[in-house]
């Protein structure tokens, strides 16, 4: 359960993603009442309700937990434009990859945000090791989403995109900020 100072800062930052994201590549932001740290960005294109991509520290349970995560543009989940929140399949997949290394993904939808995960510690949604290395070290992030329903006897397919400059603003210094100032515990 979160607290109610741990809500009041994620409306917060909900609030301030869209002047944050305004800026050209990633901008580490500093919430010194949590204390948390982010990395915000917005995509360099996509198709999709997205204001802004964030790497974020989250403590749950006094645990911490490296999270990407999307918020929407609007009050829908997630979805590619034209979509609307009916047409949301019940288990949408994602795909990322990094420099073109492909990563496997789990996206889940809560709250405000939508998460992408590639791993799980007990039961919260966190990033691997291996995958903040790439994200550190590459220079373009593309996540791929399979989030509408299909018609009757259409095959699955990918149906949303987002491409992220991995180096653009603070870049990879403030990912490697963030994944630093958030030890596992």
């Amino acid at each position: 359960m979160r607290s109610a100072g741990h809500i009041f800062a994620i409306v917060m930052l909900a609030a301030g993603l869209a002047s944050a994201a305004s800026e050209s590549g990633w901008t580490l932001v500093r919430q010194e009442e949590t204390p948390r740290v982010y990395a915000i960005t917005k995509s360099m294109r996509t198709n999709l309700n997205l204001a802004a991509v964030v790497l974020a520290c989250e403590q749950i349970e006094r645990r911490n937990s490296v999270q990407l995560q999307l918020y929407p543009s609007n009050q829908e989940p997630i979805l590619p434009a034209g979509a609307s929140s009916e047409d949301m399949k019940d288990e949408p997949r994602a795909e990322l990859a990094i420099d073109e290394n492909l990563f496997a993904v789990q996206v889940a939808f809560g709250g405000d945000y939508a998460i992408v995960m590639d791993s799980v510690d007990g039961d919260l949604p966190v990033l691997s090791t291996k995958l903040l290395e790439a994200l550190e070290a590459g220079r373009s992030l593309r996540l791929r989403f399979d989030l509408v329903r299909e018609a009757a006897g259409q095959p699955a397919s990918f149906d949303g995109e987002v491409e992220i400059d991995l180096q653009a603003g603070e870049g990879a210094g403030a990912l490697a900020t963030v994944r630093r100032e958030c030890p596992r515990r």
